[in-house]
């Protein structure tokens, strides 16, 4: 029976006097990236900082969303660095064109 509540998607937590609502599971919202941003600029990887500006995710949950990012950041980055433009192979073609006539 714990297992099924468990894969809800929202769970209420008790914090103080107020119930906060965690997300358990799914897409991270606009709101909840750009909070996670935010943390990790004031921050740096302080995960459970991070996790109590963010409010609705898990420490585990941010330090995934974090792994996430970066490879998504470097896999970007590996890109722009490998990619051949189209103005760069016709600029190559121009320059080959010019040296041999």
């Amino acid at each position: 029976m714990i297992a099924v509540i468990l894969k809800l998607v929202c769970a209420n937590v008790l914090c103080g006097d107020t119930y906060l609502i965690l997300s358990l599971a799914g897409r991270w919202t606009s709101e909840e990236h750009n909070l996670f941003l935010q943390g990790l600029k004031l921050y740096n990887k302080q995960w459970k900082l991070i996790a109590d500006l963010v409010k609705t995710r898990t420490v585990v949950q941010i330090r995934t969303h974090a792994q996430k990012y970066f490879q998504k950041l470097e896999k970007g980055r590996m890109m722009s660095t490998t990619s051949v433009k189209k103005d760069d192979v016709v600029s190559s073609q121009c320059l080959l064109l010019n040296v041999s006539s």
